[in-house]
């Protein structure tokens, strides 16, 4: 709830705030508000109207995915990941939204992406032996 609060104090002082904006919509999303996170990505898209910020573009695929617009998700957010070829954060999201359409070799070689540009994370060490080993069901595991 505090972050929420930081993220929203974020965005009152300046409503395109890339951190913000991707935190918030991250959390909205999580929760399955997509209608705000939709509000959070209009307003910042409303102060970048030139559409310079990468990250209210990905937060706009974020939201896109969310919607099942999984085409025009990956469109906006590979163009990103290619403008920016050093930031972990976009093949990670793309990562996960492939994951989410069962596209395993596809989100295997974003993790990868990812994984190069951010060695030892642990999240995404952790997302990424997920997808890694299909998905191992917990009584597979011999002890």
């Amino acid at each position: 709830a505090a972050a929420v609060a930081d993220y929203q104090k974020a965005l009152e002082a300046d409503t395109k705030y890339p951190g913000a904006v991707l935190g918030l919509t991250r959390h909205y999303l999580r929760q399955k508000q997509i209608d705000a996170a939709h509000v959070v990505v209009s307003a910042a898209e409303e102060r970048d109207r030139k559409g310079k910020s990468d990250e209210i573009k990905v937060a706009r695929g974020m939201v896109l995915a969310n919607q099942g617009r999984f085409a025009e998700a990956r469109t906006v957010i590979t163009s990103a990941s290619e403008k920016n070829p050093k930031n972990a954060l976009y093949p990670w999201i793309l990562a996960r939204i492939y994951e989410d359409q069962k596209g395993w070799d596809l989100a295997e070689e974003n993790y990868a992406k990812a994984w190069a540009l951010d060695p030892g994370n642990p999240t995404l060490a952790f997302e990424y032996g997920l997808v890694g080993h299909g998905y191992v069901q917990i009584s597979d595991f011999k002890i």
